[in-house]
């Protein structure tokens, strides 16, 4: 696999040996990396196969996130796997960086607890 561009140190998007564009999520997998160079591939957490239209959607949301968020859901997520044993998907990135987003801006985010 080759790197098509860089997202950002926690994100990029490459082209597999079929030439189908791949967003790659992994901690460092774009470090001191540039487009054309390999993929560490050792390095890929999540991998997202996307036709043209929803890698480019993913793609702006993407680069508005900035790495550290990543960084943030990669500790939490695996903080999670480990006592509850589940999987967790890009979805919880996004939804990470929207509730960091509103709460710097100071909107009103309600606390949840859970029952019991």
């Amino acid at each position: 696999m080759k790197i098509k561009s860089i997202l950002n140190n926690s994100a990029l998007i490459a082209l597999n040996d079929e030439n189908q564009e791949l967003v790659l999520i992994g901690k460092g997998i774009s470090f001191q990396k540039h487009p054309g160079d390999r993929v560490d591939t050792t390095k890929i957490e999540k991998e997202f196969i996307c036709g043209k239209e929803t890698t480019n959607e993913l793609m702006e949301l993407l680069n508005e996130i900035p790495s550290r968020y990543f960084e943030l859901t990669e500790v939490i997520v695996r903080h999670i796997r480990r006592k509850l044993n589940q999987i967790i998907n890009l979805h919880f990135i996004v939804r990470s960086y929207q509730f960091c987003h509103r709460k710097s801006r100071g909107w009103y985010i309600p606390r949840f607890h859970a029952a019991g």
